[in-house]
Order: structure tokens, then C-alpha cells, then sequence
């Protein structure tokens, strides 16, 4: 307060640390209404510095909430992960010896049907397992993409063959349909991306009961000589915000290969979905259909899905229209090859041993029923097997009897599998023996890279007999003998096939003729092989025309079989 009214003087004033400024004469107004806003300015000031002490507050409360948050769901992912070994564990044996029973050639129409019941139970419950293990493992942020040379048209079979058959369970049809062109050889991580078809094709057949489900492949666009991206960045498809900037590495050779890009489409004229559950089907849980359909999965298998598809640069997209039906569809920029990594021909005469020399085996794991699975496995068709039930055991039966291949498990006591592959490797004596890995865990290999480590192979328990057979067939270089198998006759008939001119080939008669085109309509192809295995044994003069056929059948060629098949019913 002051008699002085300058500006120079309400400078001063302020900078000596004045609130306001007030010239004498006062004016008893003015001044008591500039106490009153000084006084809600202050109240307003202390209201605003409490809310700013809250916030700072809470937010060191959200962030111990949300370091809590994440160290529990760590702590759930790493106990789920780690619960992979005791779940997959007993189902090694339950599976494993139901396999070797359905082996069995003494056992009745009923015994066979009742281990054909504990095989199915066994896997389904596999199957639920690895859906909420799988979970687990993208929450942890473990999922990598192991790209590899597959055989496009021998992939495909195999997908559609498993569909197929669930396709025919349920009484509806199951229709594939190929483009003209298919890649003869991609490079892509098979294993999920046939879990990603095969998860897609199993709802379309389980949602459908009337009708069918077609199922195409197709190129939308190739010839695309560009270099692909490695590295991909997990991402969460619904928020589409990064999760973690962990970068992924994609392991393999990364050449300049030309690309395709493939489009996957399933669509069904199943139950449909209805418009407000669309937003929701991918998300981890959620289910949709009637409760009888609802209990028959846990309602991981599309957010599975999408996240692979994610992971493989894509997203899955659907249509569907409620009571009519859905179409599902991913389009995938795939790397092509020419390396042509034919997988092992399926042979449904049963193997009882292999050419040439005993091939000696030591088995390694902690678990006498695991030993035992894998010994009944072998030894009836002809393999040498020692058992070892740690690493170090497993060490010293290798330099008694330098086996041809070990099969370890990693997780022991005394030594682990880790460890004892690391001996190996650093041991002259022992650093050529091939060594196949077998783990119960989602994680063990993850944690310990194959190729640091040196493992020549690696399986997952529980062990499928004919996963474990090729591995076999692959590493130790075997030519197996088949059940009612004669290679020397078999070589005749070939041989013969190719030495017959084009024009003396004989066709079947017209029902089959007529079978098989109906089955290269549907793109059976397994059917379509079997029935020329069947003709060669009926009589050999359908040989040419059966080997011609099976030719065909084993590249794909669907287009080439109708056009020699009606070539031949034209004739007649």
C-alpha cells in the first residue's frame, strides 16, 4: 500500500515480493475485493498442490501395482512353463505305451478299440495342455519363429489329410481346392503354421453341421525377388502396441529368394457368428456357440492363432454371417526354394526293422517308464539299447560301447542333458555321435540354443512313434523293412513301369477311373495314392498307369491326373 503510483514503483513493489498493489486514497471496495480473490487464489493454490501430492501419489502406487502386476504374471508364466515337465511327463508313458499297444497284432476288436479310446483321451488332453502352455509362453515373451525348407505340396497333405478325416467323423464334406500354381518348396516354420491351419480348419468342422468346409490355397501374387524381413517384433493384435522391443531372430539362412504370397482360406456354412462376438474371438478364453460346443475346447486355439500369425507378419481375417457361415483367411509373404525337403513317404505296412548293420543306442533319462517307452519303441525292430538314468551314466555307457546315437532327456539329476552334451562335444572320442534331445518343457531348449549347444536333433514328449522313426530314418541314414514288404519286387515294377512306351499303357476299368477322378475333384490325395498301390498289386499291367498316377499324386498335380483320366474315359 502506497501514495506512490508509477509503473516503475509497481515494479519495485512486486519484485520485493508483493502480491498485489494498492494506491492510497484507499478505496474500501476495492480493497476487500482484492483479499477476497487473494484469499480463493490461495485456497485454489493449496487445493491444487494437495491434488498434485495425490497424484504423485498414486502414481507410485499404479507403478508398484503394475511392477506387482507383471512379477505375478511372470511368476503364473514361469510356474505354468515350469509345469510342462510334470504334466508331459506321465503323459510321455500313457501315450507312449498306447502307442506300442496299438501295435499289438494278438490284441481283439475290443481291446484295440479300448486303446484306441486311451490314445484319444491322452492326446486330447495334450492338446488342452499345450493350449494354455502356449499361452503362457507368449506372455513370457518366448515365442520365436524357426523358419525352414518345407515341401509346400507334401505340407498341405498332411494338413488336410488330419482335417479330412474330422471332416468325415462328423458326416460333412471336406472340399480342397489348390490354385494352379503352389510353390514346390517354401521356407516357413512348419510346425506353427500347421498349427495355425490345422487350428482354423478343426473350428470350421467343429461349428459345422451341415454342409461342409472348403479349404483353399492359393497365390494372390509371386515373383517378388526381395529380401525377407528376419526380425519380427511380437505384437499384440488387439492393441496393436508393441508389448516388448525384444526383437525375435528367425533362425536360418536368409538368401535373396524370390517371394510369394500365399492366401489361406477356410470358410464352412457352419452356425456363424454373431456381429458383437466378431470383436471378441480372438481374444484368450472367449468362446461363442452353443454350450455343448463350448465345452469342448478352451477358447485358446484363434488367440493362439493370431498371435503366430502375427509373429509371421500377417493377421487372420474373418467374415461370417450368423446361421450361414464364416470365412477365415490369412495371407502370408512366404520365401520360395528350390531345395526340395521332401518328407518321409508314409507307409501304412508297419516297420520290423531296417538293412544293413545293428545300430546301437543309449537312452538317457531319469524316468525308468520314459526309458521304458522309447526301449519298446526299438528293440523289437532291431535296435541295440542301453539305459542311463543321468548324464553321467549316460557318459560313461557311451565310452563303453561308442554308440551309433544317444537319446537324452535335459532335465536330471547329477547331470543334466545340458551338461552331458557339453562333454560330449568337447570329447574326442565322443564328439561324432549324434545325439537326439527329448524335453518335457516348454522353455528348457529356449534357454540353452540348439546350435550352441550341438544337438543333432530334438523332439518333444510325448514322443510320437513316427516322429521319433524318421528322426531315426534321417540321422542314422536307415532303409527300413516293412511288414509284407519286397523291395526286389517292388523295383520290377517299377522299373517295368518306365520301360513301357506311352501308348502301351492299360487303364483300370472305368469305376476306378471314375473313383479316382472323383478323388482328385476333392484333392485327395492320400486316397488317390493308395488306390494306385492297389492297382500295382492287382495286376501288373495297371503298373505304368499306377506309377504315372502316383507321380503325379506326389507333386500335386491334380490338373495333370483329371486330363489323363478323361483322356481315358473319352477313349472308352
Amino acid at each position: 500500500m502506497t501514495a506512490l503510483s508509477s509503473t516503475e514503483d509497481q515494479v519495485k513493489g512486486f519484485e520485493v515480493g508483493g502480491v498485489d498493489y494498492v494506491t492510497k486514497p484507499l478505496q474500501h471496495e476495492e480493497l476487500l475485493t482484492r483479499i477476497i480473490n487473494h484469499l480463493r487464489i490461495q485456497e485454489l493454490t493449496e487445493k491444487l498442490q494437495l491434488q498434485n501430492q495425490e497424484l504423485k501419489q498414486q502414481a507410485i502406487e499404479l507403478a508398484k501395482a503394475k511392477e506387482a502386476a507383471e512379477l505375478a504374471s511372470q511368476a503364473k508364466s514361469e510356474f505354468l512353463s515350469n509345469m510342462t515337465h510334470e504334466l508331459r511327463t506321465p503323459l510321455n508313458g500313457i501315450l507312449g505305451y498306447a502307442q506300442i499297444l496299438q501295435r499289438d497284432k494278438t490284441a481283439t476288436p475290443k481291446q484295440k478299440h479300448s486303446i484306441d479310446l486311451v490314445y484319444q483321451c491322452g492326446t486330447h488332453l495334450l492338446h488342452l495342455i499345450n493350449d494354455i502352455l502356449e499361452l503362457s509362453k507368449m506372455e513370457a515373451r518366448k515365442m520365436q519363429l524357426l523358419p525352414k525348407e518345407i515341401h509346400f505340396p507334401a505340407f498341405v497333405i498332411e494338413v488336410i489329410e488330419i482335417c479330412r478325416i474330422k471332416a468325415q467323423q462328423k458326416g460333412i464334406s471336406f472340399i480342397y481346392q489348390p490354385s494352379s500354381y503352389l510353390p514346390a518348396g517354401i521356407v516357413a516354420d512348419e510346425k506353427r503354421l500347421r498349427q495355425v491351419l490345422i487350428n482354423l480348419l478343426s473350428n470350421a468342422i467343429k461349428f459345422t453341421d451341415h454342409g461342409g468346409v472348403t479349404f483353399k490355397v492359393e497365390v494372390i501374387s509371386k515373383d517378388k525377388a526381395v529380401q525377407p524381413p528376419l526380425p519380427r517384433i511380437y505384437r499384440d493384435q488387439q492393441e496393436g502396441e508393441v508389448i516388448t522391443d525384444k526383437i525375435m531372430p528367425l533362425m536360418g539362412k536368409a538368401p535373396q529368394s524370390p517371394m510369394v504370397t500365399i492366401r489361406f482360406q477356410i470358410e464352412d456354412t457352419g452356425i456363424g457368428i454373431k456381429s458383437e462376438e466378431l470383436e471378441k474371438i480372438f481374444l484368450p478364453f472367449e468362446q461363442f456357440g452353443d454350450s455343448a460346443i463350448r465345452d469342448q475346447g478352451t477358447g485358446l486355439g484363434l488367440a493362439i492363432s493370431q498371435k503366430i500369425v502375427n509373429l509371421m507378419g500377417s493377421h487372420i481375417k474373418v467374415e461370417s454371417t450368423y446361421d450361414k457361415g464364416s470365412v477365415f483367411s490369412v495371407d502370408l509373404d512366404l520365401p520360395t526354394t528350390t531345395v526340395m525337403v521332401h518328407k518321409n513317404q508314409i507307409y501304412t505296412n508297419t516297420i520290423v526293422g531296417f538293412q544293413g548293420k545293428v545300430r546301437k543306442i543309449v537312452v538317457v533319462d531319469d524316468k525308468p517308464e520314459n526309458r521304458s517307452v522309447i526301449v519298446n519303441f526299438l528293440q523289437p525292430i532291431g535296435f541295440e539299447l542301453l539305459e542311463a538314468s543321468n548324464g553321467v551314466e549316460g557318459l560313461e555307457k557311451a565310452r563303453e560301447c561308442n554308440p551309433d546315437l544317444i537319446i537324452t532327456d535335459l532335465v536330471m539329476p547329477v547331470m543334466d542333458g545340458f551338461e552331458m552334451m557339453r562333454r560330449i562335444r568337447s570329447s574326442e572320442q565322443l564328439t561324432q555321435i549324434l545325439v537326439i534331445a527329448i524335453s518335457a518343457s516348454v522353455y528348457e531348449l529356449e534357454q540353452q540354443p540348439s546350435q550352441d549347444i550341438g544337438w543333432s536333433d530334438i523332439l518333444s514328449k510325448p514322443v510320437k512313434i513316427e516322429e521319433l522313426l524318421g528322426k531315426l530314418k534321417q540321422h542314422l541314414q536307415l532303409e527300413w523293412v516293412y511288414e509284407q514288404y519286397d523291395p526286389g519286387l517292388s523295383k520290377i515294377k517299377i522299373e517295368s513301369a518306365e520301360k513301357v512306351q506311352p501308348d502301351a499303357t492299360v487303364p483300370p476299368p472305368d469305376d476306378v477311373l471314375a473313383e479316382l477322378y472323383d478323388l482328385a475333384k476333392k484333392g485327395n490325395m492320400f486316397a488317390i495314392t493308395k488306390t494306385a498301390e492297389n492297382l500295382k498289386q492287382l495286376d501288373d499291367k495297371f503298373v505304368p498307369f499306377a506309377h504315372t498316377i502316383s507321380n503325379y499324386a506326389n507333386e500335386f498335380q491334380l490338373k495333370k491326373i483329371r486330363i489323363l483320366i478323361e483322356k481315358y474315359l473319352e477313349k472308352n
